[in-house]
């Protein structure tokens, strides 16, 4: 009986197993690699494999016709979702707000010209080859990990093996260690080196991190068996050699893998989209790194460079050091020749070939002409623009796109906005018409969701391209209509795009963000009112009712005096909000108004403790529920309880602990309300002004927070008046400079007219005779005309 061949133990051996199978053609490759890309693209056209198959996601295979049609153009993705309408995960309601909202997952993998993924189809295209995808599908691998996730080289990149063996070269990072010795190296490596190299690089992370336990607990090994399930089932039907194109993690295990396919239910809920991107999009979302670097690197390969890492870092340093000099800046082709020199040093001193690291380092040492701080970053700010470029991809009309760019553009075209580019200013006539109401809302999703189709206005507000009424900051609540700056950009379609695994529709995406606020808000009283305002700004009509029911819960829940008057205000304002929002006079609102002022009423006496820097701000916050009290706008049947206000105000009153300044305001308010009189009130103050030195000192708050709340008390009254005076003649210099500056501010509150009245009581009270206005000498106000005609003159020339 023959004895079992020796299962292979160490790299070499592995990695000679692995690149002799004449059948099957195992291609490691890092992902977004331009050597690798070159190198794929340089095996598929020489050996013409009669099937190609590449880590990308199963379902997406039919999508590939539109990869290779010629009218595409990179960068594309692939965009996988799921909407778990079934909580099929158990995610709903720990990702959203409640169980009855699903919670959405998306992956995506990036197809750029610099990518093996990308050369491999494309030249598999070429060949004449079978293509597919042969990765497990979103909906299979979402059991293990439910966050987001672009394609990637994680476990290469974060194994204990690799990180000693970059501390040995003196290379910060993987990615830094990946460009100086593979990328910079790829010129010089025939294609089969090139891959050997990698694959025994690759076999050495598995080996120092092959937790099987951890593996599976991620997915790995179940995306590992489905791709093995791939390349057999091609083997079984396909003759001719097979190129498979993995990660190099899993390459080097693909060919002890046992084949299981792994399967996932049809859902109604999961979609698969080729979509055209752009170089700063998948940068913004971490697919990529530095996509013109890779680039430059491929075009330097492709054009037989021997040194394509220096060829690229020559290229793009002197596009760095144009566009710097675009910009303003002191840089001249010497310091470009010499940022192409300290790039080299560096990686001959570092060892390896050029890295982006170096490249990076080179700008800094030779365009920096100052603190690497401050001048360093409009320095590197170029070289971050250059580095990502503009790149934008496209596709076939036929190929489709997102419903939710399509549902943007639909609603952009019916309100008539120009997506020319060119700035404009938008007005939105809220009282009078209703198609600008519509076009409002849909400018508020907009804005909500961070959609950049907007500039800024010469005088706008927050956001700066807006202007008009706005119950969240209180600000233009005096403006009848809106003003919109609209300026249309490219990154348009790459914000939606982000955005649509959020929904189809841009309602539908709003809403979700509508969740995802609320969600955030918890229990805050404040927060989840500022959501009832983006629902009703946005128009989101069908959400309004859950909304209020949430905010009686979170009235319960939040005890905060402030967040109860600023819940009211609010709430005020968008039941009294004419026809400008859909909320005006509903009664369901005009109910937790109500409620929403008898709440805040029984918190009131909780300000009595409030810190020193915070009592002018509880004041403010008085005053706001005191117009509620005097001016109510609510039926008569929900009018506010002015007496449960007295008596929470009594409390306060009574409180001889209180803060002085809300305890004055409290007695102010007391005497709006007609629940105290001037008599009254002057006894509180004279209990401040004869009291010990410790009251003596916090008079000028009191009085401060009483002509606050009330200052016709002062104005038209005498008894309050006749105290200050009383009181104050009889200190003594010492304790009068101590009061003085709180007594001033405490009169700050009136404007000069009003001060001008108090002036004259006060006058009355020292000298009751009247005081006798004298007229201007006409000769004398004409020689002062003339003097200050002089000065005038004189000052100009000086």
């Amino acid at each position: 009986m023959g004895r079992r061949a020796r299962a292979p133990q160490g790299p070499v051996e592995t990695v000679d197993a692995l690149l002799s199978d004449e059948r099957i053609a195992w291609l490691p490759v890092r992902h977004h690699s331009a050597a690798c890309a070159h190198h794929v693209e340089a095996w598929i056209r020489e050996h013409r494999p009669a099937a190609v198959l590449v880590e990308g996601p199963e379902d997406a295979t039919e999508l590939l016709r539109y990869v290779v049609d010629p009218a595409t153009e990179p960068p594309v993705a692939v965009l996988t979702a799921f909407v778990d309408h079934k909580n099929t995960l158990g995610r709903n309601g720990v990702l959203t707000e409640s169980k009855a909202v699903p919670a959405r997952f998306r992956a995506w993998w990036p197809l750029v010209e610099h990518g093996p993924e990308w050369a491999a189809l494309r030249a598999g295209q070429e060949v004449g080859a079978d293509l597919r995808l042969i990765d497990a599908p979103l909906r299979a691998v979402l059991p293990y990990h439910t966050e987001e996730r672009p394609s990637g080289d994680r476990h290469l990149a974060e194994s204990a093996w690799f990180a000693a063996l970059a501390a040995r070269v003196r290379r910060p990072d993987f990615a830094a260690f990946w460009d100086a010795t593979f990328e910079a190296r790829a010129a010089r490596l025939s294609t089969e080196a090139f891959f050997r190299e990698l694959a025994v690089f690759a076999w050495c992370t598995r080996a120092s991190s092959d937790d099987a336990a951890a593996l599976e607990a991620d997915g790995t090994l179940l995306r590992e068996a489905h791709m093995r399930w791939h390349v057999d089932q091609v083997r079984k039907t396909t003759e001719g050699r097979i190129a498979v194109v993995t990660g190099g993690f899993h390459t080097v295990a693909l060919p002890g893998t046992k084949g299981k396919r792994a399967r996932a239910k049809a859902d109604k809920g999961s979609s698969t989209l080729l979509v055209a991107t752009s170089f700063p999009a998948l940068v913004r979302w971490g697919a990529l790194r530095v996509p013109r670097w890779e680039e430059e690197l491929l075009t330097a390969l492709r054009t037989g460079s021997s040194e394509p890492a220096s060829t690229a870092a020559e290229r793009l340093l002197v596009e760095v050091a144009a566009g710097l000099r675009a910009g303003g800046w002191p840089i001249g082709t010497a310091d470009a020749v010499g940022a192409v020199q300290v790039a080299r040093g560096l990686a001959s001193l570092r060892g390896g070939g050029v890295a982006w690291q170096d490249v990076r380092d080179a700008v800094t040492g030779a365009f920096v002409k100052g603190d690497a701080g401050s001048h360093g970053r409009g320095v590197h700010a170029v070289l971050d623009e250059v580095v990502v470029g503009r790149r934008r991809g496209r596709l076939p009309p036929d190929a489709g796109r997102p419903p939710l760019l399509v549902d943007w553009e639909t609603e952009a075209a019916a309100h008539r906005v120009d997506l020319s580019g060119a700035p404009r200013e938008v007005r939105c006539d809220l009282a009078n018409n209703v198609k600008h109401r519509a076009k409002s809302a849909f400018f508020h999703r907009c804005s909500l969701l961070g959609v950049p189709m907007f500039d800024a206005l010469a005088n706008g507000g927050d956001p700066p391209w807006f202007r008009g009424p706005d119950p969240i900051h209180g600000e233009g609540m005096h403006l009848l209509g809106e003003t919109w700056g609209v300026r249309w950009s490219e990154e348009v379609d790459d914000t939606l795009l982000e955005l649509s695994a959020s929904g189809a529709t841009l309602a539908e995406v709003t809403a979700a963000e509508l969740g995802r606020l609320r969600l955030a808000a918890g229990q805050d009283l404040r927060a989840r009112t500022h959501v009832l305002l983006h629902a009703a700004r946005t128009r989101l009509v069908e959400l309004i009712p859950a909304l209020l029911v949430e905010l009686r819960s979170a009235l319960v829940v939040d005890p905060s005096f402030s967040h109860r008057v600023s819940a009211l205000r609010e709430l005020l304002l968008l039941y009294g909000s004419r026809d400008a929002w859909p909320t005006q006079g509903d009664r369901g609102l005009a109910e937790l108004c109500a409620a929403t002022f008898s709440a805040a009423c029984l918190s009131l006496p909780t300000i009595a403790s409030v810190p020193d820097d915070r009592a002018s701000d509880a004041v403010d916050d008085l005053m706001a529920l005191m117009r509620t009290a005097l001016a109510p706008s609510l039926p008569d049947d929900l009018r506010p309880d002015r007496e449960l206000l007295a008596e929470r105000l009594r409390a306060l009153t009574d409180d001889e602990e209180a803060q002085p300044l809300v305890r004055g305001a409290a007695a102010g308010a007391r005497t709006a309300l007609g629940d105290l009189g001037e008599g009254g009130v002057a006894r509180l103050l004279r209990g401040h002004l004869l009291g010990p030195p410790s009251a003596l000192r916090r008079a000028g708050l009191f009085l401060e927070g009483v002509l606050r709340t009330s200052r016709s008390t002062l104005l038209h009254g005498r008894r309050l008046l006749d105290a200050v005076h009383e009181v104050v003649g009889k200190l003594d210099e010492e304790t009068f400079v101590a009061v003085l500056p709180d007594l001033r501010r405490a009169f700050s509150v009136f404007v000069p007219a009003e001060l001008e009245r108090v002036g004259e009581r006060v006058a009355e009270l020292l000298d009751p005779e009247p005081v006798e206005h004298l007229e201007p000498d006409a000769v004398a106000a004409e020689r002062a005309r003339t003097l200050d005609a002089e000065v005038h003159r004189a000052l100009v020339r000086w």
